[in-house]
């Protein structure tokens, strides 16, 4: 959880330098994001949809490297990172110091959201494991639910 979240606000940071040049130089690049970020959560929907549930799962235990690379290599995260400083943060704000504090505080929530995940992912475990077929139809209608509500 350490490692998602330092790689999380890691990427938040670098989101927020290249954005803010692409701003001024290309400032419809956050259309083509807004695409490429569509397509791939109905690719992500479908691949969930599909997904065997009749494998068996294997525990493993998760370090700081792993939480971090699977963080910054995971492209939902890049595209998420990518969009959300130039769609939440600066329409409002466009100073140094502002962005900062935005990039914080996605961080922070970052951070309580994955916290949750852990938490609620070791409550439901059983429940989850159990009702897999079901869970991953409802995870796949959310996931294009998310890709519609991109758009408005």
């Amino acid at each position: 959880t350490y490692g998602a979240t330092i790689a999380f606000g890691f990427l938040l940071a670098i989101s927020a330098m290249l954005n803010t040049i692409l701003a001024t130089v290309i400032p419809k690049i956050l259309i083509v994001m807004q695409i490429l970020g569509s397509f791939y959560m109905l690719y992500l929907a479908y691949q969930v949809y599909k997904m065997d549930s009749s494998k068996p799962t294997i525990n493993q235990t998760g370090t700081f490297m792993s939480g971090f690379l699977t963080q910054f290599l995971n492209p939902k995260v890049v595209i998420f990172t990518m969009t959300v400083i130039p769609t939440y943060i600066m329409p409002y704000y466009v100073s140094m110091p502002a962005v900062t504090i935005g990039v914080i505080t996605i961080t922070v929530i970052g951070f309580l959201a994955f916290i949750t995940w852990v938490l609620f992912g070791a409550i439901f475990k059983e429940f989850l494991q159990k009702h897999k077929k079901i869970v991953n139809v409802l995870m796949a209608l959310f996931l294009v639910y998310a890709a519609i509500m991109v758009w408005v």
